[in-house]
């Protein structure tokens, strides 16, 4: 036998602290020991030590009841008492005052340092240094003990185990030390005598005589910077004695040699030595060095005075007794070379450097420090020298030399030299880089130079600068040349040319222009941009040359002023900038000329036409000149001599270029011309390299040239045409003196091809009307040899008669002054020669309305490109009285109608201020304005009256002839045609006005017919009607039809003319004018309302006309104006034309929209009468005209959709006949006789479906059947006919659409397909009893379901529902597709009410699983029209169950999709195959076939339904199109109510489980049957036992699982919407046989779940199936239903668990060992022998795992208790015989410390929570958590919140002041409850509270409890009664609730699916639409850790529960 044992400690707070030594069952391997808690207060009782069983699985203590069946020792024995009250008195004798130094006794004291100071005395990089450390403690120190400082790193010592330590007080630690270099750790021992007593054998803290220690030691420092230093930290490693507790050897066995007691950081003095910050710190050290080390200078220029400047400050301290020396290096230069006196500048407190000269050696001086200089300060001072001449830059250093003196004698003096080696700043100064560096000299300017180029007077002279300097000027800076003296300026200030870079891009420097002050000669540059140093600059500027008269030589400089870059230089007493600078002509000008400015004047002779030329045209020039200056190529005049030519043209626009020319002297050899209007220029170039200088010229310009004399003629020694040297305008001008005059070229000019009749009738004048498209015409002079008019010649006019303004205007764009160029297009022959062109002068500006004056610009075709720019001498005035005209107000604007009507007409006219009252005329163009108030006439209009802007001019005999047929226009008296001009005649002023308008009467030649159509498209069908071009011979046309005929007429070139022009439309028939029946669109048949105008494009057009009144054959139409007429149909006569046909037929009888076949009296046929069919025009007239004669026929077809095939399509209708034989619908052909047609007693058999119609013809003759018409018309019939015969027309009409609906419905199963889909053999019609009771979800096809065994492994193979007639016979002729839809539905009552009766005729509650499905019935006025009954739902996911309100594949063919639901109807038959429930089970269920599904949108408080969808055939309320009882019908078949055949005897079936699954085994205590090979809960190391009469701590539970096809799935949604289903719990007694009976085993529940919903017991159910032998159910049924149900214990799928089984046997000691229950659900709840006398049909069944009935353990032996001093103490015990049935498991063991009287007490018994009050929002619950996880213990916590908007995220504050302490690792578990507040379950942020107490919590919610839990995180602890604030940020997305479930917006956090409409959706879908508020308060229930020790069970006050 194994001892067991446990140990328990104490800490120093005299807080009971526990550790196990875990005890195991040597069978079950279960650890026996679990956590418990103690405080001080209750352990001065007597201990007692109990072993019980638990209870059960939910709670460890319950009650007395339940301790006293515990097995318990207890011991009360003096002896055992004093035993426990001796270690009692031991726990806490220890924590009284201390004892002496010299007490035997132990001192009890947790140690700490009361003093841990360090310091040092070198903070010098690499010197040794003295660290010394200062010790006390609180506590004594045990020989042995060690004391650690770390952190020491970064020296250079090395590691050693005898680093030498000097120790103030001797023999309390080693004189050696143990040194790790690498952490710095220096490791003391105490070194107290061992000795075998403990007073004398410690460290003594609390005396003066060993107290406080002081331990130095050396280390050497770094070699790096280290100006923070360490922070090393000191621990305590501490020994104890074995005989700490006294004499002898009792020695705790846990204890180590040592245990680290305490870590602490050390402490630092914090001062300063050698000038160094804190250098008293550990190892603290920095490397000497110089913080400060500057030479400077003030002026870098050579020769200017100079100030040198030393700036020096180091890091460590220099003193006098250290003799520091600082020296300054390498100051070459003649300005030093002796001792050299200096001043101090600033940082000097009292000549800390003396005053003497500084020290002298070769180019360097030195300064001994007199006193000390502070590494706090920096010192400065200078000295003063004088550049020399030429630039140098010498290298500078500073060097110090110093001797330490340490200040202790342990270590020696240490040297210490700092050398700065370049103290020079390398800063600019003065615009020098590096000019700040002491002694570096250059030169201000090294290059300075000025030249100039040209001497021709008012020539441009480019002047060219050169710099380089070493000064880098930047932007602002001036630089000035003097000198600059070109005679007195108008102004003192005036700026040069832009200037230019030459090199280096001189003017980023020095800008791009220039101040001249023309008086003073200077020139200032202002810098714009940073010079380089060193750089070469070169630019360039320009200036005008002045008059001949003018010849001086500047005197040039350059200087720089103080204000600038090199600020202010000091120079032999006087200051400067840069001293002035004389500038030189540079080393490479090659110019002759050697004085600048030498001034010459030109001569120009004559220019001389040597060809006898017209203007317009080329001539040869011949021009003489005397150039002055220097011309040539190499020149900046570049060789040219200009001429300036006014007016003359060639070329393009940039004239010609590069050719070839003579002079004499031979030095022109090229010429170009450039066309500039008054400016155009002549350039001659001279031969390169030749030069014309003082000597005249003669050169030649050949006419080949093509430079053309002006349009407009020049005059004799015309003073514009000048000569100038250079490049055009490049210096001045002078004029010619010799040259002849050319006269001009145009002579005459046309507008609109009117003749001219402007001003003084000069035929250049002409008058325009201010307009967009105005024609213009010119005329050539008639003396000028050849044609110098071309096609392609331009023209514009422009504003004025302003000299050269054509030119000036030659590239403008139109605008008020100016027209665009127009090209012209030459008319040849006749002389003169004429041009014609239009212009668009709208835009020109009139200032004069009756008369502007614009001047005519020219071009030539050849010289385009230089624009309109040649004057020609041509005025025209235009006008804007009158601009434009509009022929009949048609809204198109003319100013040259050229095609007016032979007919009265009217113009609208366009212009300023037309007045009403003035008057317009037409007259011939031949005539002037003077004559336009001659009377009217076929050519003169007469003086029209202006109203409103229009005038109209009537011709009264111009009209349509009254007689002769047919009907045409006649034109006697119409205008004649000819050109004529508008004249207007002002009233105010009696002025009459050329308007330069002109119009053209026009005769039409020809008319032509365009089109004749009907308006829209035909309502009838055929070729015949199709004719859509003309009414031709074969054309049929519809009375009332709008058609449409267009008319184009045509000039005499075939073309369309004519607007405005009368056209007039008759109709004749038969001979016979008809005009009274021919209507136009506004329904008037008058001859005037018959008459249209041509429109702009010649077209007339009749539109919407209509023939009215009449109908018949041989109509044709005629249309005509003056002098031309048109029939069509083109031959006119009295027995041709075309035909008028009706508009339509109609169904006069009105038909209803259902038939059912069987009713009103016949049983196998639907009837529906008689019905008339009537001929109508479209506005319903009965057309009483169409009488027999006409042998017009009508006849009828039934149609239905898709071509006559399938009932189920309202498209593509087509006849039956396929499938319904012509006798089963009864009609007949008939004629029409005044317009009617009748069919008599129609009605259809054998047939039923959704769409049906008649279709009716008209046609010109009867079909050949000449009976009624079932399938589509073959080519013989009526139809047929109609389409081939071009003399015979058809005339369609329909019925309404009707429904025929079978009478009933049957229902079958099984059957084979047979030849065709249609047919089925071996079908068994169902009777009342043969329904099934239960099917299988998931199952396999039934077969053979009888009435002995109705319950299959699922649904038939094949469901079968047949179309009955009222005789029962079938509806043979019915075909459809995707007419059938099959639905599973439930009762609505699926779980039966106790006491009502089923259809079986069992009574309800007795265990009877069927429902009474009270009220199931059709119901019409339901949206799916059942009463009683709804759509069955998924309850689970799969397949395509993805959401609760899903249903389609509850029933199906196939496992994973919705399939087979969709049936069609063949020969009156729709066959389901393979349908199978599924996702779904329970009670209740039917199968629901419906005919011609549809949906709608109503919805009804007893319907729990999701909103429909249109359109959509997947939606739950589906109902039938037919009436409710003809178009459905259910399995099981509830009668005809159901539309049914029989009345089955059960209203509905159950769907029973495809299978049941064991989700947990009953067990949890005892014995691990499976690891002894045994089947138990199938995991091995978890007991498989229940004690014998309790509760099993772990309860059975079993879950519900279908079949999708390749695997089990498990009902894992909370949808609710599978049906009631029950299941039951019993002892399979095949595991026990006999020995059930015998030891009076029984499965019973106790208050909250029975065997059964309808038994609280069961015995073993035998299984044998002979009765139910031991299938005994007895007592009433618990409180908590047992059914089938989701549940989130069972890992959120639907099945049951109970809560309090527990196995019965016959006394305490009575156990069994493998034990077996069955679970099962079907049918009914205690008839459980049906499941093996039907097969196992009727139930769904599962096996639990074996488990064993033990009993409780013997008592423990052997029980004693040893003490282990201030830690605790050890319990030991021998358990009892171990076996089986009796195993060491499941128990706990208890140390109550308690007192032993009252009733709360007594017995430690915990006391359950009161229930808390509903204020709180918490549920009523006895515990938060079960002792296992140390529950209990509560807190109350208070909520804000804040913002507190609905359905927002909030801020939770929380707040709570704990009863007890709070330690790392415990958790707060806070229940919101309903809901309070509640967050997304996919909610994916980070929630990180803040707050004062934030950061000690971490903080989670479950989304799916509501439940929020803060864990103190580790290393936390909050004492008792500390106020605690936690605030739980927006982040964590808490959402306050919303009455409204209005969400203000999307949440951060929550995933993609929670938008704010479906936020509110997951809120009413969880809580409802119940007002929420959160909590307010709450309580929060603590939980402990695991391996911890606070949250116990400790809720009594005087009582601590420990376990």
């Amino acid at each position: 036998m194994r001892t067991r044992s446990f140990f328990f400690f104490l800490s120093s707070s005299n807080f009971l602290r526990w550790f196990s030594m875990n005890c195991f069952d040597s069978r079950s391997h279960r650890t026996l020991s679990s956590s418990f808690c103690v405080t001080k207060s209750c352990c001065s009782s007597p201990l007692s030590l109990s072993l019980r069983a638990l209870s059960r699985w939910s709670s460890f203590c319950t009650d007395s009841a339940t301790r006293s069946s515990a097995s318990r020792l207890s011991f009360s024995s003096c002896s055992f008492l004093a035993c426990i009250s001796a270690v009692l008195s031991i726990f806490f004798s220890s924590s009284s005052s201390s004892s002496s130094s010299s007490s035997s006794s132990i001192k009890n004291c947790d140690v700490t340092f009361s003093t841990k100071s360090i310091g040092q005395n070198v903070p010098v990089a690499d010197k040794d240094t003295i660290v010394t450390v200062t010790l006390a403690m609180s506590c004594d120190v045990y020989h042995g003990s060690t004391i650690t400082i770390l952190g020491l790193t970064g020296t250079q010592t090395a590691d050693t185990g005898t680093l030498a330590l000097t120790i103030d007080k001797a023999n309390l630690i080693n004189a050696n030390g143990a040194w790790t270099q690498s952490t710095g750790a220096l490791v003391m021992t105490v070194a107290t005598a061992a000795q075998d007593n403990y007073a004398n054998d410690h460290w003594e803290t609390g005396t003066a005589a060993e107290g406080t220690v002081v331990v130095s030691f050396k280390l050497q420092q770094g070699n790096d910077d280290l100006p923070a230093g360490v922070s090393p930290t000191v621990t305590l490693t501490r020994h104890f004695a074995p005989y700490q507790y006294g004499p002898g050897t009792t020695q705790a066995p846990w204890w180590g040699a040592a245990t680290a007691v305490t870590t602490e950081t050390m402490d630092k003095p914090g001062t300063d030595i050698f000038g160094v910050t804190n250098g008293v710190n550990p190892l603290v050290h920095v490397i000497p060095a110089l913080d400060v080390a500057t030479v400077t200078q003030s002026s870098p220029f050579i020769n200017y005075e100079n100030t040198i400047t030393v700036s020096f400050s180091c890091n460590v301290d220099l003193t006098a007794n250290d003799v520091a020396k600082i020296k300054v290096e390498t100051l070459t230069g003649s300005g030093i070379a002796a001792a050299h006196a200096w001043s101090e500048v600033s940082g000097f407190a009292a000549n800390e450097m003396g005053t003497a000269n500084a020290a002298y050696a070769t180019d360097s001086l030195e300064w001994t420090v007199a006193t000390s200089l502070s590494s706090a300060t920096t010192y400065v001072w200078s000295f003063a020298i004088t550049n020399p001449a030429a630039a140098q830059a010498p290298t500078v250093s500073i060097t110090v030399a110093t001797t330490k003196t340490n200040n202790d004698a342990a270590t020696a003096n240490q040297a210490i030299a700092i050398t700065h080696a370049d103290p020079l700043p390398d800063t600019a100064l003065k615009g020098v880089t590096a000019g700040l560096n002491a002694l570096k000299i250059v030169v201000p300017f090294e290059v300075r130079t000025l030249d100039d180029t040209v001497d021709t007077p008012g020539a441009p002279n480019i002047v060219t600068v050169a710099f380089t300097t070493n000064i880098a000027f930047v932007s602002g800076d001036q630089i000035t040349i003097t000198g600059l003296l070109l005679g007195t300026g108008s102004s003192t200030s005036a700026n040069v040319g832009t200037i230019t870079s030459v090199a280096n891009s001189a003017t980023a420097v020095f800008g791009t222009g220039a101040a001249w002050n023309q008086v003073s000669g200077e020139l200032v540059f202002t810098c714009t941009g940073t010079a380089v140093e060193a750089t070469a600059y070169s630019f360039k500027f320009t200036v005008t040359n002045p008059p001949s008269t003018f010849n001086t030589v500047p005197s040039l400089s350059v200087t720089v002023g103080t204000g600038n870059t090199p600020g202010s230089n000091t120079l032999s007493g006087s200051t400067f900038g840069i001293q002035a600078l004389a500038l030189t002509q540079s080393a490479g000008n090659t110019d002759t000329v050697s004085v600048p400015f030498t001034i010459i004047d030109p001569v120009f002779t004559s220019l001389v036409f040597s060809t006898a030329e017209a203007p317009g045209a080329a001539s040869e020039l011949v021009i003489t000149f005397t150039p002055g200056d220097e011309v040539t190529t190499s020149k900046t005049n570049l060789g040219v001599v200009t001429i300036i030519l006014p007016g003359f043209t060639g070329g393009t626009d940039s004239g010609y270029s590069g050719v070839a020319v003579t002079s004499v002297p031979d030095t022109f050899n090229e010429a170009s011309f450039t066309r500039l209007g008054a400016s155009s220029i002549l350039q001659l170039t001279t031969t390169t390299n030749t030069a014309a200088f003082d000597a005249s010229v003669a050169v030649t310009v050949p006419a080949s040239m093509g430079i053309k004399l002006p349009a407009n003629g020049v005059t004799s020694a015309q003073s514009s045409v000048k000569l100038s040297v250079g490049p055009n305008v490049w210096s001045e001008e002078f004029s010619v003196t010799t040259m002849a005059a050319v006269t001009p070229l145009i002579t005459g000019v046309r507008i609109n091809a009117l003749a001219a009749k402007g001003a003084a009738a000069s035929s250049t004048v002409a008058t325009m009307p201010k307009f967009d498209t105005v024609l213009i015409g010119l005329e050539e002079r008639a003396d000028v040899t050849a044609t110098i008019f071309q096609t392609g010649d331009e023209v514009s006019i422009r504003q004025g008669s302003t000299a050269w303004g054509c030119y000036s205007t030659r590239a403008d764009a139109a605008s008020t002054t100016r027209t665009a160029d127009i090209p012209l297009n030459l008319i040849g022959g006749a002389s003169p020669i004429s041009h014609n062109g239009t212009f668009n002068a709208s835009g020109l500006d009139a200032t004069t309305a009756t008369g502007t004056t614009y001047t005519l610009c020219f071009v030539g075709a050849d010289i385009l490109a230089a624009g309109v720019d040649s004057e020609t001498s041509v005025t025209i005035e235009l006008q804007s009285k009158v601009t434009s005209i509009e022929l009949n107000s048609n809204g198109n604007q003319f100013s040259y109608l050229k095609q007016s009507p032979r007919n009265d007409f009217s113009i609208r006219l366009y212009g300023d201020a037309i007045a009403d009252g003035n008057t317009v005329a037409f007259i011939p163009d031949a005539s002037a304005c003077t004559a336009m108030n001659t009377a009217n006439s076929v050519t003169f209009t007469g003086a029209a009256t202006i109203a409103s802007s229009v005038a109209s001019f009537a011709w009264a005999g111009c009209i349509p002839l009254t007689s002769g047929v047919p009907r045409i226009m006649d034109s006697a008296n119409c205008p004649t045609d000819g050109l004529y001009r508008l004249c207007y005649h002002n009233g105010g002023d009696s002025t009459t006005i050329e308007t330069g308008i002109s119009t053209y009467y026009k005769q039409v030649n020809f008319m032509e017919l365009t089109s004749a159509k009907h308006v829209s498209s035909p309502t009838f069908e055929g070729i015949a009607a199709t004719n859509d071009t003309a009414f031709g011979e074969n054309f049929v046309h519809e009375v009332y039809e709008p058609f449409t005929i267009t008319v184009l007429l045509k000039d005499e070139n075939g073309n369309p003319c004519c607007e405005g022009t009368k056209v007039f439309l008759a109709l004749t028939k038969a001979g016979a004018d008809d005009s009274s029946n021919l209507y136009n669109a506004a329904g008037s048949n008058t001859n005037t309302d018959k008459i249209v105008l041509a429109d702009a494009n010649g077209v007339a057009t009749f539109t919407s006309y209509t023939i009215r009144g009449t109908a018949g054959k041989f109509f044709y139409f005629t249309a005509s104006v003056a002098g031309r007429s048109l029939n069509f149909p083109a031959t006119g006569a009295a027995n041709a034309g075309f035909q008028v046909r009706p508009t339509k037929l109609t169904q006069y009888t009105t038909l209803v929209t259902e038939y059912i076949v069987g009713a009103n009296g016949d049983n196998a046929n639907a009837v529906l009468g008689d019905i008339e069919i009537r001929a109508l025009d479209r506005y319903n007239n009965v057309l009483a005209g169409l009488v027999t004669a006409d042998d017009c026929h009508c006849e009828a077809m039934l149609e239905t959709g898709n071509s006559g095939v399938d009932s189920a399509q309202s498209t593509n209708f087509g006849g039956v006949g396929g499938f319904t034989a012509s006798a089963d619908l009864t009609a007949a052909t008939v004629v029409f006789n005044l317009g009617k047609a009748t069919f008599s007693g129609v009605k259809i058999a054998k047939t039923a479906g959704r769409y049906f119609r008649l279709k009716y013809w008209m046609t010109e003759h009867a079909g050949s059947t000449g009976a009624a018409v079932l399938q589509t018309l073959g080519y013989t019939t009526s139809d047929a006919a109609a389409v081939n015969s071009p003399t015979s027309y058809v005339t369609e009409a329909y019925s309404t659409v009707f429904m025929l609906s079978p009478a009933k419905m049957k229902l079958s199963w099984g059957g084979t397909a047979e030849d065709s889909p249609f047919q089925h053999a071996g079908a068994t019609d169902y009777t009342a009893s043969t329904f099934p009771i239960v099917t299988r979800l998931d199952g396999s096809p039934a077969t053979y379901p009888t009435v002995d065994a109705p319950n299959t492994d699922g649904l038939p193979s094949a469901i079968n529902v047949i179309l009955l007639d009222a005789d029962g016979s079938t509806l043979s002729s019915t075909n459809c597709t995707k007419c059938f839809y099959a639905r599973l539905v439930k009762c609505d009552d699926s779980t039966p009410t106790n006491g009502t009766t089923t259809g079986m005729g069992l009574t309800n509650g007795d265990g009877v699983t069927l429902p009474a499905c009270v009220g199931q019935a059709i119901d019409a006025n339901e949206p799916d029209q059942m009463a009683g009954m709804t759509q069955a739902l998924c309850a689970t996911n799969g397949g395509e169950c993805t959401s609760s309100t899903d249903f389609q594949q509850t029933l199906s063919s196939s496992p994973t999709t919705a399939e087979g639901t969709e049936a069609f109807v063949a020969n009156g038959i729709a066959a389901f195959y393979g349908l199978q429930a599924r996702y779904t089970f329970g009670a209740g269920f039917l199968l629901r076939f419906v005919m011609d599904p549809q949906y709608d949108n109503i919805s009804y408080a007893n319907e729990t339904l999701v909103t429909p969808v249109n359109g959509s055939v997947n939606h739950t309320e589906i109902k039938t199109v037919h009436t409710a009882a003809n178009g459905q019908v259910f399995f099981p078949d509830i009668g005809a109510v159901g539309g049914g055949h029989v009345e089955s005897d059960h209203k509905s079936m159950i769907i029973r489980p495809y299978n049941l699954e064991v989700a947990q085994h009953p067990g949890g205590d005892g014995v691990d049957l499976d690891g002894l090979g045994t089947a138990g809960d199938g995991t091995v190391n978890t007991p498989d036992g229940v004690g014998a009469g309790q509760p099993f701590r772990v309860q059975p539970a079993v879950v519900v699982k279908g079949y999708d096809g390749s695997s089990e799935y498990y009902f894992s949604k909370d949808w609710a919407n599978h049906g009631h289903m029950p299941i039951t719990a019993v002892i399979k007694s095949e595991t026990c046989g006999q020995d059930c009976v015998d030891k009076g085993i029984a499965l019973t529940g106790t208050n909250d779940t029975g065997v059964s919903l309808t038994a609280l017991q069961a015995g073993a159910f035998l299984n044998d199936g002979t009765g139910d032998l031991t299938g005994i159910f007895t007592g009433d049924p618990s409180s908590i239903d047992v059914e089938l149900a989701y549940s989130t214990i069972l890992s959120g799928n639907v099945g049951f668990y109970w809560r309090d089984l527990k196995v019965l046997t016959r006394d305490s000691d009575t156990g069994f060992e493998g034990l077996k229950l069955m679970f099962m659900a079907g049918w009914h709840t205690h008839l459980l022998q049906e499941h093996v006398n039907n097969s196992a049909g009727t139930f769904t069944t599962v096996d639990s795992g074996y488990f064993d009935v033990f009993t409780a353990p013997g008592a423990p032996l052997n029980l004693q208790a040893i003490a282990y001093g201030e830690l605790g103490f050890r319990i030991e015990y021998d358990p009892s015989e171990i076996a089986r049935l009796k195993p060491l498991s499941g128990f706990i063991v208890e140390i109550d410390f308690c007192t032993q009287s009252g009733s709360d007490s007594g017995s430690c018994a915990t006391r359950a929570v009161a229930g808390y009050p509903e204020a709180l929002s918490l549920p009523n619950k006895p515990l938060g958590s079960d002792l296992y996880t140390g529950g209990g213990r509560t807190e109350e916590v208070q909520f804000s919140y804040s913002p507190t908007t609905g359905g927002a995220a909030t801020e939770v504050n929380v707040t709570l002041r704990p009863k007890d302490h709070i330690y790392g690792g415990d958790e707060l578990r806070i229940h919101l409850n309903y809901p309070g507040l509640y967050r997304a379950i996919d909610y994916s942020g980070s929630c990180v509270p803040e707050g004062s107490h934030g950061s000690l919590f971490t903080a989670d919610i479950n989304a799916n409890t509501s439940v929020l839990t803060l864990t103190a995180v580790s290393g936390a602890e909050i004492a008792r009664g500390q106020p605690v604030t936690i605030m739980l940020p927006l982040a964590c997305e808490i959402i306050y609730p919303d009455n409204a479930l209005a969400f203000e917006a999307d949440n951060a956090h929550l995933g993609s699916n929670h938008t704010k409409t479906n936020l509110a959706d997951y809120q009413s879908s969880r809580y409802g639409t119940k007002a929420l508020s959160p909590p307010m308060r709450a309580i929060a229930y603590v939980v402990g850790p695991v391996d911890g020790s606070t949250g116990d069970n400790c809720k009594n006050v005087t009582c601590t529960v420990s376990s």
